[in-house]
């Protein structure tokens, strides 16, 4: 992941580009190894350099007063980009020109992987900014009549006393949904996945230039042609030295057996071990994806109720609050790969969301009355499930959005009581919200007519994966290195969005699509596994007496930085029900939540720098 800014003034008057960069440039987080700059007025460009780029520098201009670009770019087709445009191959960057070169701003639709960039074309006056399909590179925006500025990282964008979104605050507080471009930062906007920004003659659009499409192929015909897919989509993407994150879950060992058969040399695959607490290791599991293939196994300990560990290194390398629970995993596993010499690191985030973890089918069941369906499909998931819980809380929103009219009243309760954990908002009454009370237009998918598609691309592609894609490729750059992600390749997620339900789900076989497109490549042991680890212990163990004082602390004598945005009452009501309540993440989500915001408002107050917040 590399960081990059780019600036073009719409107006004669005020600050010439070199001083409209100045501050993101040094807002960015940087980790590069230099710094790069084009400035013309009335466009100037910024590129940390990185050891991830296929070019070397940056800025990147293939010729002399040509367009010239800057951006963070994962291409798999750079090569192939070269040969359709008639040029030699040079790097991804100079592939991306002249793809501008032969096709306009019709490009994007002709590259494939991830990316995020500006371009500047001085001869058309022309700035395009350009976000890969799916959210994984970032990507923002701040636009006034005077100026726009792109980059990278939102952070680096906040203006100077601006404050942070309460709006967006708010939605990040009671996990409620926000408009899809809305960033923690004032006036400041993301570019949204699978679009295109323009600033042409003074006017600004942001266009959609792809958006999610089925590959409809027979269900005897799609385990083959996944397994064929995601063969691919690791291939394209592993680097050298190259190493995989191996949980030992079902899609941590599909991209790890995967590399290993794609390698020249054996990968190195970095596993958490659990010795302290037996229920929470995988360690059979990972021993049979290792066991007689092309791995070298790397283990680190597991450390108890570190939740919060390490916070302020967090937030400073993502630039503000984000919910992760689980955020020391990635942490460890991404320190331990770069450790090991890896420049690459194969993750299996996201095999659920392409994959489908199945949710919808009650939803498609209770959408169209199919209640006999309904009961039996509930009582064969019980049948198999070892997460009785997540199967519950999909069969009460289900019935709380589609249920019988005398049902819904009644499972809306109990859904709130699941989701919130029938607690009150932690929101401050008063506390501007967003105005969305759904995902806007782009993450609602309404394009696709058919209902089990809908369902399953609202699921695979939201604000919140995005969200996680941002969070997790700054943890990666964090320790100097490039996270990717083969799930989310465009080949894979058309096959599987194209399967009906049945092909996905079956009661005696959770994500079975996946499950026989894996025959032969996964041990039977893995691929055969019903269940997944709950590690939400380790979560919960982070709660120790002494942050629950603070949080007390909180609700008694809530600081200036939190009172806009937090109810004390809520704070108060919310402890209670840590002793009453089955202790889980329903319980405890609000709190962690607001352990975040506390300590990134205070990492932001630099009238008090040394305040004592309850995330140290």
């Amino acid at each position: 992941m590399s960081g990059f800014v780019a600036a073009l003034r719409l107006s004669d008057s005020g600050a010439d580009c070199a001083e409209l960069l100045a501050r993101p440039v040094a807002k960015l987080p940087l980790a590069g190894t230099g710094i790069g700059r084009w400035v013309e007025d009335p466009a100037g460009l910024i590129q940390i350099q990185s050891q991830f780029q296929s070019d070397a520098g940056g800025p990147w201009q293939a010729r002399a007063n040509g367009p010239v670009l800057c951006g963070d770019l994962g291409l798999i087709n750079g090569r192939d980009l070269a040969v359709r445009t008639g040029t030699a191959y040079r790097g991804d960057a100079l592939a991306v020109l002249a793809a501008y070169a032969r096709w306009g701003a019709d490009m994007p639709s002709r590259l494939e992987g991830e990316f995020a960039f500006v371009l500047w074309d001085p001869a058309a006056r022309r700035l395009l900014a350009v976000r890969d399909r799916f959210g994984v590179k970032s990507l923002a925006y701040r636009a006034t009549p005077r100026m726009v500025l792109v980059a990278s990282d939102a952070v680096a964008l906040e203006a100077a006393g601006a404050g942070p979104s309460a709006e967006w605050i708010a939605a990040f507080l009671d996990a409620s949904d926000r408009a899809d471009n809305l960033t923690p930062f004032r006036d400041v906007l993301d570019v949204l996945p699978g679009h295109l920004l323009q600033v042409e003659g003074g006017l600004l659009r942001e266009d959609a230039w792809w958006r999610l499409e089925p590959l409809v192929l027979s269900p005897d015909d799609a385990p083959a042609a996944l397994a064929e897919a995601l063969d691919a989509a690791v291939r394209d993407r592993m680097g050298t030295p190259c190493a995989t994150l191996l949980s030992g879950g079902l899609d941590s060992s599909v991209i790890s057996c995967l590399a290993a058969r794609a390698a020249d040399h054996p990968i190195h695959a970095v596993s958490i071990r659990h010795s302290a607490a037996p229920e929470m290791d995988e360690g059979r599991f990972i021993d049979a994806v290792r066991s007689g293939r092309n791995i070298r196994g790397i283990d680190i300990e597991a450390s108890s109720g570190n939740a919060f560990a390490a916070l302020d290194d967090v937030l400073i390398s993502h630039g503000h609050p984000i919910f992760a629970p689980n955020q020391a995993m990635p942490r460890q596993f991404y320190a331990a790969a770069a450790q090991s010499g890896a420049s690459v690191v194969l993750d299996g985030h996201g095999g659920d969301e392409v994959i489908g973890t199945g949710d919808w089918l009650f939803s498609e069941l209770a959408y169209n009355r199919r209640w006999r369906s309904f009961l039996r499909e509930a009582r064969a998931h019980r049948a198999v499930t070892a997460d009785r819980g997540a199967l519950n809380r999909g069969l009460i929103a289900a019935l709380a959005l589609s249920g019988p009219s005398l049902v819904r009243p009644v499972a809306g309760m109990f859904h709130r009581d699941f989701t919130q954990s029938g607690l009150p908002s932690l929101v401050a009454p008063g506390a501007p919200r967003s105005d969305a009370a759904e995902p806007g237009p782009v993450f609602r998918h309404d394009h696709l007519t058919d209902l089990s598609m809908r369902f399953h691309a609202r699921l695979l592609l939201n604000r919140r994966t995005v969200d996680a894609f941002e969070f997790l490729g700054r943890l990666a750059r964090r320790v100097g290195i490039e996270a990717r992600f083969p799930f989310y390749d465009r080949r894979v997620v058309a096959i599987t969005l194209g399967q009906p339900t049945s092909a996905k789900i079956t009661p005696n076989q959770p994500r079975a699509l996946l499950r026989r497109a894996m025959v032969g490549i996964l041990p039977e042991d893995v691929r055969t596994r019903p269940d997944k680890t709950d590690f939400s212990a380790n979560v919960m163990s982070s709660f120790t007496p002494e942050r629950l004082q603070m949080l007390r602390g909180l609700a008694e004598r809530m600081p200036e930085r939190l009172r806009p945005h937090v109810d004390p009452q809520a704070l108060q009501e919310a402890l209670a029900a840590l002793g009453r309540k089955t202790p889980g993440l329903g319980v405890h989500a609000p709190l962690i939540r607001l352990i975040w915001l506390d300590r990134w408002l205070a990492l932001r107050d630099t009238d008090d720098p040394k305040a004592q917040v309850i995330g140290e």
